[in-house]
This record gives C-alpha cells, sequence and structure tokens, in this order.
C-alpha cells in the first residue's frame, strides 16, 4: 500500500507567514514565510519519509466560487506585500527539491487537493492531506486522512466523528448553517456550530433539515431558519 501525501501549499504559506516574525536578511528582504515553509517541508520529509508528495497552491484571480457567490472570501485583504516578495523562493525550493506543484487558473487548492484525492484514493493508496482548512474535513474517508499542521495530529473518520458527533461529508453542512467567517460564507444568522450539529444529528442535512422545518424546536430557531433559508 502506498502513502502518498499532498500539502496544501497556500495554507502552509500563511501559516508561516503569520506564525515566523521579523525575520529578514542584511539587506531587509523579508524571509520569514520561507524560514516557516522549509522547516515545515523538512520535517514532514523527517517524520513521513514520503516517496509521493505533491503541493498545491492558489492562483491569484477569482475562481469558479465567485461566479457562484460575489461575496466569497469578500472581507479578506489582499496578500501582504511582504509575502508576495517570498513566494518566488518558496516555490524555488520546492523545484529544487524536485516536488511537483500542481495548481490551476480559476481553481482554489483546496480543488486540485480535491481532485487529486478523487482520482488516488484506492484499496492501495492511503492519502494524506497536510493543512489547515477545515473544509478539508469532508474529503476524510476510508483511506483518506488530514494532518493538522499545528499539531501533526492525524484525522481519520472515527476522530472526526468523536470531536463533531457527524459524519466528515456533514462540515459542508455545518458551514452552510452557522458560516464561516474566513470565507465570508454568511451562514444563518443566530445559528452557530453546535446549534448547527445538533440540527444535523436530528434531521441530516440541510436539505433534509429544511425539509423537516415545521417540526423544528423552538418556535425560534424555526423563524431563524425560515429567514435564513436563501442565505
Amino acid at each position: 500500500m502506498a502513502d502518498i501525501y499532498i500539502v496544501d501549499g497556500s495554507s502552509i504559506v500563511y501559516r508561516s507567514f503569520h506564525g515566523v516574525r521579523d525575520l529578514k536578511t542584511s539587506t531587509g528582504q523579508p524571509t520569514n514565510a520561507v524560514y516557516g515553509f522549509i522547516t515545515t517541508l523538512l520535517k514532514l520529509l523527517k517524520e513521513k519519509k514520503p516517496l509521493h508528495l505533491i503541493f498545491t497552491f492558489d492562483l491569484k484571480g477569482p475562481t469558479v466560487r465567485h461566479e457562484s457567490f460575489s461575496g466569497y472570501k469578500a472581507n479578506r485583504k489582499p496578500m501582504p506585500d511582504e509575502l508576495a516578495v517570498q513566494l518566488p523562493s518558496i516555490r524555488k525550493a520546492l523545484k529544487l527539491f524536485g516536488i511537483r506543484i500542481f495548481e490551476m487558473q480559476g481553481y482554489e487548492a483546496d480543488d486540485i487537493i480535491a481532485s487529486a484525492v478523487r482520482i488516488l484514493k484506492s484499496e492501495d493508496n492511503r492519502v494524506y492531506i497536510l493543512t489547515g482548512d477545515k473544509d478539508m474535513f469532508q474529503l476524510i474517508g476510508k483511506n483518506v486522512f488530514l494532518i493538522n499542521p499545528a499539531d501533526g495530529r492525524i484525522i481519520d473518520r472515527d476522530s472526526f466523528v468523536a470531536d463533531y458527533g457527524v459524519e466528515p461529508s456533514r462540515i459542508v453542512d455545518i458551514i452552510g448553517l452557522a458560516g464561516d467567517k474566513s470565507d465570508n460564507i454568511p451562514g444563518i444568522p443566530g445559528i452557530g456550530e453546535k446549534t448547527a450539529i445538533k440540527l444535523i444529528k436530528d434531521f441530516g442535512g440541510i436539505e433534509e433539515i429544511f425539509g423537516s422545518i415545521e417540526r423544528i424546536l423552538p418556535e425560534k430557531l424555526r423563524e431563524r431558519l425560515k429567514a435564513g433559508r436563501d442565505a
């Protein structure tokens, strides 16, 4: 059985940039993101010794999600100049390590990861995704695992269910109901993650919840759902 590692490069870049501060060359060139990124890469290579490893990146510009929802990530600030100038060095480092980069205009690293998982997961392959993006929880399943870059914890189906009480695929419904500030997903006002999870446990996904709307109590919660249905 082959172990395949897919790294959300964009997630690691931002994590490295914010996790390591005030690191520059003698000429003032910022290097904090480069340092943090390569440190993460070396740790992965040392601990996991992957034979199959790819990195994915977001590309600048709108994506298919913006076509569906114009407000998608509208609250995101542009990439800081101090980070942008470090990206060529990060890409050069991956090239020198002989690691392939996968990316596509109009799509996010998330999309590339999901497509790769669909192609690569099998009885003969275990796929490990290194990312700090909770959207990727939905990919967890048989022979597909997430690695938390913060602590190296491997999250499988059982550990996700232990944490959330629902199947990994339900992260879509949780975010749809409770929203996600980082991506400017509105959710339904007044409904947080705990309430969303309880609704999912009781009724199923979003379609089932709205299909059972008249059974939902208390009335205040039912009215919130009705008012926020379009969102």
